[in-house]
């Protein structure tokens, strides 16, 4: 029997906003009543933790509810059952359903991942589910990290992906593409919806030279040994094939989840020019200084306290370029806390004693 205070309990899941792939998600969003609720708990599968959320967005509640909380929960893939997200208020009350929406049609994925399997694969996945083929070890658990990666390709790559549309191209590293190809192999270590093949870069389950073309953005400085994966992207494009690669060279530490290398365009082109002629050298309009004057400028402006960052803001470019000697001592400097420090350093040092 529903108790007086859940029987009108309504809900909205803010997060995540299509129907996951990931054996782990985040989930988020809020619940109303007409009093409080102690927990909600799905009909399938499990919360691995849950916890109540201040939402000062739902002061007053919503929908004439006398009660309202915010809610995030660690949840695992078998909540979702077809579509569809089932809860129950913990003590009684009606069932919430919530349901996603599909990033990509279920027998189109099917078809794409048949062929990449029959095609292109040289080894059996480990696993595979209706969403991606994992080669993987067995056992690893595929969580969407709570920092996502997902942009619209440049113009260079959509023309070669419009070059190949009877072809394969690969990109490695991509993230949560918002646009879904059906001859682009989308390989990742993590769980996206739009994730084909779950797969170590430095091992790809690929026969040798399959690919017509190979793109991997801003992903080589995730890598621990960029070197060892750029050996394996040339291995599997076909000779003549084009490989578009891009890296950071002055930005910020970002962590998806490691951010190991900055590159300059010298070291960027050394990875590959043992297997191939660099057709071209360039910086890309979403790389021009302007981006890392911005970016560093905001970062460093968020790292500190409010009214330090207050007079931060107000100095003049002519101020910032006083030597930085003689700035050291100034608060918007001392300021800044360790983490910010590391993630816009300069430079960076470290200690080592051999084993």
């Amino acid at each position: 029997m529903s108790s007086p205070e859940s029987s009108r309990a309504i809900w909205h899941v803010d997060r995540p906003v299509r129907r996951p792939a990931a054996d782990r998600f985040l989930l988020q969003g809020w619940v109303a009543a007409n009093g409080p609720v102690e927990r909600i708990e799905p009909v399938t599968g499990e919360f691995v933790s849950f916890a109540w959320l201040d939402r000062p967005d739902l002061v007053p509640p919503p929908h004439g509810a006398r009660w309202a909380r915010g809610f995030q929960a660690l949840a695992t893939r078998e909540v979702v059952q077809t579509g569809i997200l089932r809860c129950r208020v913990a003590g009684g009350g009606p069932e919430l359903a919530w349901t996603f929406g599909e990033a990509v049609d279920a027998a189109r994925k099917a078809r794409k991942l048949a062929a990449v399997r029959s095609q292109l694969t040289r080894v059996e996945p480990v696993r595979a589910t209706p969403d991606f083929l994992s080669y993987l070890p067995a056992g690893t658990l595929l969580e969407e990290p709570e920092r996502t990666s997902g942009f619209n390709y440049p113009p260079v790559v959509d023309a070669l992906i419009a070059r190949h549309p009877n072809g394969w191209i690969l990109d490695c590293g991509a993230g949560d593409r918002p646009a879904y190809f059906d001859n682009v192999v989308n390989l990742e270590i993590a769980a996206y919806p739009s994730t084909d093949v779950a797969a170590d870069a430095e091992n790809l389950p690929f026969r040798d030279a399959c690919f017509d073309g190979i793109v991997t953005l801003a992903v080589l400085e995730h890598v621990p040994r960029p070197w060892l994966v750029a050996r394996e992207l040339m291995r599997v494009l076909k000779p003549g094939g084009t490989l578009i690669a891009d890296v950071p060279f002055l930005q910020p530490v970002h962590a998806y989840p490691n951010h190991y290398y900055n590159m300059t365009s010298e070291g960027l082109q050394s990875l590959f020019r043992e297997w191939g002629e660099i057709v071209s050298a360039e910086v890309p309009h979403y790389g021009r200084p302007i981006y890392t004057l911005s970016w560093f400028l905001q970062r460093y402006a968020d790292g500190l306290p409010p009214e330090v960052r207050e007079r931060f803001l107000r100095m003049s470019v002519s101020d910032l370029l006083a030597p930085a000697d003689r700035q050291a001592a100034a608060d918007y400097v001392a300021a800044l806390p360790p983490a910010v420090n590391t993630e816009l350093a300069s430079v960076t040092s470290i200690v080592v004693r051999k084993r």
